[in-house]
């Protein structure tokens, strides 16, 4: 599993949805920024959520691969992230 952060440039509510649905793991920081452990690349994670289809896509957004992090942010994503983190070495 790897670590990939959503950025919306604005609230899309189809895309929120598609997130929720296809990745119900994941973890919401605000509305347009969100959080997403799975496996594939980021280019399959934007596919499977229709933002780089070439027929009617779902929204903008910018989709970002993570190996590291670091910042201020709540504990609970903190945890979040760790937890994948590690089950992402663990495979």
């Amino acid at each position: 599993m790897s670590l990939f952060a959503v950025l919306l440039p604005a609230e899309n509510p189809k895309l929120i949805a598609a997130i929720k649905e296809k990745f119900p793991d994941h973890y919401e920081i605000t509305s347009t920024q969100w959080m997403i452990s799975a496996k594939g690349t980021v280019k399959q994670i934007s596919d499977t959520l229709g933002v780089s289809v070439q027929e009617n896509p779902i929204g903008s957004a910018v989709l970002l691969s993570i190996s590291g992090y670091w910042g201020r942010a709540s504990t609970e994503l903190w945890d979040w992230m760790k937890v994948k983190m590690e089950e992402s070495a663990n495979v």
